[in-house]
């Protein structure tokens, strides 16, 4: 990680003006450092963890082209700022960087400076996994009888009745994906998540593999998962992808899943299967534990304000975290599986601007009336009642960069 930004000499800091988009700033070239060997750089479409995913990094990776960073605050501003926002300034740290013919934006603390590729070094572009606009736009077999082609990201069949509502659809789930090397041939693929639902309750979920194919994506496999899943993580090493989820135990109902499972995917005499299956127990507060969990809106269509940064740690029966302003800890206890009760929140008291504070505010009021959690997609989903109607807190692992 960029650690020497956190000793930068205030002096210095006083010189370097945010945001900065310098074609010099920095080397010219980076290496990826920080990230797990099951986890990959994510490039995004701007520099801030909330822009679009729109590719992948492998852990290792060399050659990242720097096309100019952006983030750190001047000494005026961190003179200004509590001691909580000017740790968050030192995770707001990005980098544009060119890499396999794609530019995008990556988080800097997971940048280290690199030697420029070797003369007759194999083109990166020939080694990467397939794009986000790639895997939006290829056809997908093993749902239907017959290949469906998607179309940014979406496949809707005819209507099952004429004139009717119901008809087939089909989509790619633009967010949760990873790459991994399946096949050892020392080139990057994908492992995708698809949604299928034809109208009725059931909502089946797919994994698919794409790879490149004769200098375009294509699909090499399909599995299906099960039918209204609640995911937790994607995870891809050592070319598989591990898919951990909760599913209904034996004589539960569909929609009220508490079995936690973990699949490995992979080749397997030269197809996509599930190689192992483990059961993980019942869902409960330790999966909650961990990296911590950043919160992305105060709803599915309620994104938090731009620059806001609230954060939430759990413990055994406590969450503590930052909204970017203040600290703040509240016991929390969960009766049964997705049920939930926090607070009372306590909290510091410092002043900040307001759509901070206005964030903060109905975060914490939230805090204290939730009554429920759940998976979808890998985040995390917090209930609460809010005026005798019920909204949502919704949270991604701070990890993903």
């Amino acid at each position: 990680m960029l650690r020497y930004i956190a000793l930068v000499p205030f002096l210095m800091l006083a010189t370097w003006v945010a945001p900065a988009f310098g074609e010099a700033d920095g080397p010219d070239f980076y290496a990826v450092t920080g990230v797990a060997a099951d986890d990959a750089l994510n490039l995004r479409a701007g520099p801030s963890p909330y822009a679009e995913r729109i590719g992948q990094i492998p852990h290792d990776a060399h050659g990242l082209q720097n096309l100019g960073c952006r983030g750190l605050p001047s000494f005026a501003e961190w003179e200004q700022m509590t001691q909580p926002q000017r740790e968050e300034s030192r995770k707001d740290y990005w980098c544009k960087v060119k890499y396999g013919g794609i530019e995008g934006w990556v988080a800097g603390r997971f940048l280290r400076e690199d030697s420029a590729p070797a003369e007759g070094a194999v083109p990166v572009a020939d080694l990467v996994a397939p794009t986000l606009d790639e895997l939006r736009n290829i056809a997908y077999a093993g749902i239907y009888d017959e290949p469906v082609q998607l179309v940014n990201g979406v496949y809707e069949g005819e209507p099952f009745v004429p004139g009717g509502a119901a008809r087939p659809r089909v989509e790619l789930i633009s967010d949760l994906y990873v790459t991994a090397d399946i096949d050892s041939d020392g080139t990057q693929e994908a492992f995708v998540l698809l949604n299928e639902n034809s109208g009725g309750t059931g909502q089946l979920l797919y994994l698919a593999a794409v790879a490149h194919a004769e200098g375009k994506a294509r699909n090499v496999g399909t599995v299906r998962i099960g039918d209204r899943v609640d995911v937790m993580t994607l995870r891809a090493a050592n070319g598989t992808a591990t898919l951990e989820y909760v599913a209904p135990g034996p004589g539960e109902p569909a929609c009220c899943p508490t079995l936690m499972v973990s699949s490995v995917y992979g080749l397997k005499d030269g197809e996509l299967a599930e190689l192992s299956r483990e059961g993980l127990g019942t869902l409960s507060l330790e999966q909650l534990a961990g990296a911590p969990w950043r919160l992305t809106g105060l709803g599915w269509d309620d994104p938090i304000p731009d620059g806001v940064s609230i954060t939430a740690e759990f413990e055994p029966d406590r969450i503590s975290g930052s909204t970017g302003c203040n600290r703040y800890f509240a016991s929390v206890t969960a009766p049964t599986p997705y049920q939930l009760h926090i607070g009372p929140v306590g909290a510091t008291r410092m002043s900040c601007p307001p759509p901070q504070m206005e964030a903060e505010d109905r975060f914490l009021e939230a805090l204290e009336n939730a009554t429920q959690y759940s998976f979808v997609l890998s985040k995390l989903v917090i209930s609460y009642k809010q005026d005798d109607a019920y909204s949502l807190l919704v949270f991604e692992r701070a990890a993903a960069q």
